[in-house]
């Protein structure tokens, strides 16, 4: 996976923290859009959802059920599938990156 992808799958995790909240309570709705393929069965697995805010696609979800670690687990673990560190793991299980 390019350096592109690795960084739009980051942006999406860094994104979703900020995107708690559901569109009810942003006051305007936004358009709902599809959910990028790399992380959308994380988004699906915690019922959310993606908006297009600005250009930016934000993800969508209710904090209940601890949704948050749940998502975070499976983003760290779709990150892993593609060859990434898992930004979520805990620093016991954090895997060293060869050095360049």
């Amino acid at each position: 996976m390019g350096l592109h992808k690795y960084n739009w799958i980051m942006k999406a995790g860094v994104l979703s923290a900020f995107a708690l909240a559901t569109a009810g309570t942003q006051g305007n709705a936004q358009p709902v859009v599809p959910c990028p393929a790399p992380i959308a069965h994380c988004v699906h697995e915690v019922s959310g959802w993606c908006e297009k805010d600005n250009g930016k696609i934000m993800i969508i979800f209710r904090d209940k059920s601890f949704s948050s670690e749940i998502y975070q687990q499976c983003l760290g673990k779709a990150l892993e599938k593609h060859g990434r560190p898992n930004p979520y793991a805990p620093p016991s299980q954090q895997k060293q990156q060869p050095k360049r």
